[in-house]
């Protein structure tokens, strides 16, 4: 353009990008040239423009050529979200906060799946939202564009109340050192008694039921979890059963993520492990779901209760556990034999529902029979150690440890000292199940 004025509407955007050097706006430059071919900036200030706001510029013929650059900001893209799926309590908001790349940043949230412009917030133009008292589940997704495009988060699902953990559904163990191994005359070869800290964490005052292993599982199969196997169960209230440990440790994975927190079993590239039989690593550090260590799960079946065979005591009956009583241990007190009369009902497996019988010292049910429960250890006849802080198994093995007895099995495979050493990671029965941990406080 030679010799002439810009329109007014060029001419506020002018003054506003150049003047005010608005990082947030697409910058436009006002360029002379008297060859068309080396361009110059040319500085814009207030009294290049007259009372209509136009730009004016020199009409002489030495003024050359102008021209309007308009440079664009890159286009957007997401660079942090939420998770997918989130857990809140009834009655409770959330904040859900989305960054985004690029300059001049607009933003629309709207209800709904992610692509879906039918139903948009009023008001809602910020990177964050703040979804206000929830009493169902809803769905968002937010659209953020600049004049060089636009880009679609991910849908996040704020799922309300159905799930809500328990407040009451783990018990606190505190830090401290105890005593693990055998026991009361016991001849054990793989559990001599050692004296071990361990620090506090939490644990589940009830094994992992049939209803939950269900709910969690359905969701993980809806978000990116393909093998977990279906599992079973006596009832809704009884525990799972027929979970191997590689089940396991991906349900308690999928149920971190449901509930928007941190996974800890991981893949060697630092990805959640979800799928697959390749040996994860845990992240102790992370406040999600977990299996207890074999030293966590000993601590906490005694109950506080030191030098015994049993959470409770020395001996055993069908009174205090689920278990298969008979007359071959001395310890075996109990006055029916075989399977637990009250639950030896066909079909099998005779498991009782969870908390049937008294909990021990730190409120925990079922720390003696009904399902045996995976630990994280790889199982090591040689593990124990004096004086060891926090030990969490052999570094490799062939098995796993289970521990906790069942309900098909004596007395002695029973007591809180003994270690499962036949069972394989990637084998299903019916009388193993598991319990859940976690390192930070619930």
């Amino acid at each position: 353009m030679k010799n002439s004025s810009f329109p007014a509407i060029f001419a506020a955007v002018l003054f506003s990008s150049v003047l005010a050097d608005d990082a947030h706006t697409s910058r436009l430059t006002l360029e002379q040239s008297t060859d068309l071919r080396d361009w110059q900036p040319v500085p814009i200030d207030p009294e290049m423009l007259d009372d209509e706001g136009n730009v004016l510029v020199p009409s002489d013929e030495s003024a050359g050529f102008y021209r309007l650059r308009v440079e664009l900001p890159e286009p957007p893209a997401i660079s942090s979200q939420p998770q997918a799926t989130t857990l809140i309590n009834e009655g409770d908001s959330l904040n859900l906060s989305v960054e985004a790349t690029g300059g001049a940043l607009a933003w629309q949230w709207f209800l709904g799946e992610s692509g879906d412009t039918s139903q948009p917030i009023d008001g809602a133009t910020e990177a964050s939202l703040d979804t206000g008292e929830l009493f169902e589940d809803t769905t968002y997704w937010v659209r953020v564009t600049n004049p060089s495009g636009s880009v679609n988060s991910q849908a996040f699902t704020v799922l309300v109340g159905s799930l809500a953990p328990d407040p009451e559904e783990f018990a606190t163990i505190p830090a401290g050192e105890f005593t693990m191994g055998r026991t009361s005359g016991d001849t054990d070869s793989n559990a001599p008694p050692v004296n071990v800290f361990v620090s506090e964490f939490h644990i589940a005052r009830h094994q992992v039921t049939w209803q939950w292993w269900n709910n969690v599982r359905d969701w993980a199969e809806d978000n990116g979890y393909t093998d977990i196997d279906a599992g079973g169960g006596k009832g809704v209230a009884h525990p799972v059963h027929s979970v191997n440990w590689w089940d396991v440790v991906k349900w308690c994975n999928a149920r971190s993520e449901r509930e928007g927190l941190i996974p800890v079993y991981r893949n060697a590239d630092g990805t959640v492990f979800r799928n697959g039989t390749t040996a994860p690593t845990a992240d102790w550090s992370a406040n999600g779901y977990r299996l207890p260590t074999e030293a966590e799960w000993e601590k906490a079946a005694r109950g506080g209760v030191a030098g015994q065979r049993f959470p409770w005591g020395d001996t055993i009956t069908h009174s205090r556990a689920n278990y298969w009583a008979s007359t071959q241990y001395s310890y075996d007190n109990s006055p029916t034999v075989a399977a637990h009369p009250d639950y030896f009902d066909n079909p099998r497996p005779f498991t009782s529902p969870v908390g049937s019988f008294a909990p021990n010292g730190f409120g925990l049910h079922d720390m003696a029979g009904n399902v045996w429960e995976w630990c994280w250890d790889w199982y090591s006849p040689s593990a124990y150690t004096e004086g060891a802080t926090d030990p969490r198994g052999a570094d490799w093995s062939l098995l796993r440890s289970l521990r906790g007895g069942g309900w098909s099995n004596g007395a002695f495979y029973n007591r809180s000292a003994y270690r499962n050493n036949f069972v394989g990671i990637g084998e299903r029965y019916e009388n193993v199940g598991f319990r859940l941990v976690r390192s930070a406080a619930p």
